[in-house]
């Protein structure tokens, strides 16, 4: 069994990829901006399943999140960037700000997760890195360009950190829902 922290699970594939961990006996750690629904998983599940408060935006919560998790399990085995914020307009509606906002929790959440996972991943010698990201990081699609850029560049973003951190048996992927 493994020990797994995920940013972005209190609902939809997050919430049942975490139901379903948990039920194959795996401890996991849920770091999230809304606690309500993952929170009620854990009186099934009291000894396997830690929720914390944290936002993807923000390094602190982030911290805080993950070292409660190794103080609670010991070590993370596997870690995932789950967190999005996808948009539903066409370019010429949406304006540079909601851009920085989907980039802000999508793409440097994963890399806020990697930076701050990755000291730990590589002192134990073996981690694994997930991303979440969709197709349409990669063919495009339309009125959803700031979601689409941004999954774009997690992609990128795995490819790169798994050849900078092959030395460490540090591993990286991609996971399209």
């Amino acid at each position: 069994m493994s020990n797994i922290l995920i940013v972005g699970a209190n609902q939809g594939i997050g919430y049942y990829m975490v139901r379903r961990l948990l039920e194959k006996g795996n401890k996991v750690a849920v770091l999230d901006i809304g606690t309500e629904n993952i929170s009620k998983l854990a009186a099934e599940y009291s000894y396997s399943l830690l929720v914390c408060n944290a936002d993807a935006t923000d390094e602190t919560s982030l911290l805080e999140g993950i070292n409660s998790a190794v103080n609670t399990f010991g070590k993370i085995d596997i870690a995932i960037h789950n967190a999005c914020l996808c948009t539903f307009e066409a370019e010429q509606d949406t304006d540079y700000e909601v851009y920085r906002q989907v980039m802000d929790v999508n793409y440097y959440g994963a890399l806020r997760l990697s930076k701050l996972i990755l000291p730990i991943m590589r002192e134990q010698k073996t981690g694994r890195i997930i991303f979440t990201s969709s197709g349409v990081g990669v063919t495009g699609f339309g009125n959803i360009s700031p979601y689409a850029s941004s999954k774009g560049a997690i992609e990128a973003l795995a490819k790169c950190l798994e050849i900078e951190n092959q030395e460490y048996g540090v591993t990286f992927h991609i996971m399209h829902p």
